[in-house]
């Protein structure tokens, strides 16, 4: 019998590593039973032992301790089992383990383009997950069409008549690939992948059509016009242009505003009866308005949290003030304290030479998904899984931050 040699063995090792991180990855993104809260600490675990293994100088962020602080004063706000919210404290402790993962990513001395490659081909990977995962709540909606919770609102295909999925939750999905979508037709080089994100773009775009989902709809052509302004004015370094081409895209964002402001009425008549009578119907209107200013105008009345503004208004399309609604002014003093953390580290990110003008539009896209998705959507309540996500990639962002202290180079 041959004995594997050590070089085997670690590829073997290496094999084993990334089966794991994608089984996991996709059990806590599809959700699926009994192991989708387990999923993510487990790959903490893998993880951590693989980091061990390969002997990778490990170090423990000023962000990730926040995380974990953040944690422990929002549990210690919130905690009443009896309440469904409880859960999300186990969303919030593995959000901290995926932002350490995040931050050694490009730790070691592995080849930096092989790990720029392996960092897009796992949010290729996790994009193609929501895609099933959407295809099939669809598709199991269209099997009981008659059995459904309410309008845009969908039945788990794991728990039927008991847990329901929104519409928005799809929405938020997608656009992480749109986001890739959008880079891969501009930066990548293989024709089969900028074909493959054209296709990504099409089918979230046509997907939040056809269940009446606005924010994506309205999003998606604002991430291809980004994706391109990135590529020509850092990649091809044609800043005259970008800057005119801007400009214009800005016109015709106005424009589009001004012509639904003085024709909705007739835009709704002439569409009535269609999915899109709801983009007219509501347009650019939303109570998130009225939430914000309930919650300014009453700030100090929450101080301990408990959902106040939740059961009056309606539960908060922000993650900052859904944090505070529930958790109080503590835990979100703390997470604000974190979230000015990662902006500091994303703004050094940028400035960083040792980074790729590619990588930097890269995470950029998928940024600039995170906040808007942060700012106007109820993530916790309708897609945890994008929570953490969001926070492997606010730990990537830091881990290729240059530390303060060092010349950005």
């Amino acid at each position: 019998m041959r004995y594997l040699t050590a070089e085997k063995n670690s590829k073997l090792i290496d094999r084993v590593y990334i089966a794991l991180w994608v089984v996991l990855s996709a059990a806590f993104v599809l959700e699926a039973p009994g192991i989708v809260f387990w999923a993510p600490t487990l790959l903490f675990g893998v993880w951590g032992a693989y980091a061990v293994f390969k002997k990778l100088r490990l170090h423990i962020p000023v962000g990730a301790v926040l995380l974990l602080v953040f944690c422990a004063v929002y549990v210690g706000f919130t905690y009443d089992p009896s309440q469904s919210v409880y859960y999300q404290s186990y969303i919030l402790l593995q959000a901290a383990f995926l932002f350490v993962m995040g931050s050694h990513f490009f730790a070691g001395n592995a080849d930096r383009n092989a790990q720029e490659k392996m960092l897009r081909d796992y949010i290729l990977l996790l994009c193609i997950i929501y895609i099933i995962y959407t295809l099939a709540t669809y598709a199991f909606y269209l099997r009981n069409p008659l059995n459904v919770p309410a309008d845009r609102k969908y039945w788990s295909i794991w728990y039927p008549g008991e847990v329901e999925k929104t519409a928005t939750g799809f929405g938020a999905s997608l656009l992480l690939g749109a986001a890739w979508g959008a880079y891969a037709v501009f930066f990548e080089k293989p024709l089969w992948k900028r074909i493959s994100g054209g296709g990504m773009i099409a089918f979230c775009f046509g997907f939040n059509l056809l269940t009446g989902t606005r924010l994506p709809v309205l999003f998606t052509p604002v991430l291809l016009a980004a994706a391109f302004f990135l590529w020509l004015v850092f990649y091809k370094r044609k800043a005259r242009v970008g800057v005119i081409l801007l400009a214009v895209c800005i016109l015709l964002g106005i424009s589009a505003i001004v012509i639904y402001t003085l024709f909705k009425d007739q835009l709704r008549e002439l569409f009535a009866g269609t999915v899109l009578s709801r983009f007219f119907e509501l347009g650019f209107r939303s109570t998130r308005w009225k939430y914000l200013k309930n919650v300014l105008q009453d700030f100090s009345f929450a101080y301990f949290g408990g959902g106040v503004h939740s059961k009056t208004v309606g539960v908060p399309h922000n993650f900052w003030l859904y944090v505070y609604d529930f958790g109080g002014i503590v835990p979100f003093a703390v997470y604000v304290a974190f979230t000015g953390i990662t902006a500091v580290s994303y703004i050094r990110f940028l400035r960083g030479r040792r980074v790729s003008t590619e990588l930097k539009c890269f995470l950029s896209l998928l940024l600039g998904v995170v906040f808007v998705e942060f700012m106007i959507e109820d993530l916790l309540y309708a897609l945890p899984s994008f929570v953490l996500i969001a926070h492997f990639l606010f730990g990537v962002i830091d881990g290729l931050a240059p530390p303060f202290g060092k010349r950005m180079k």
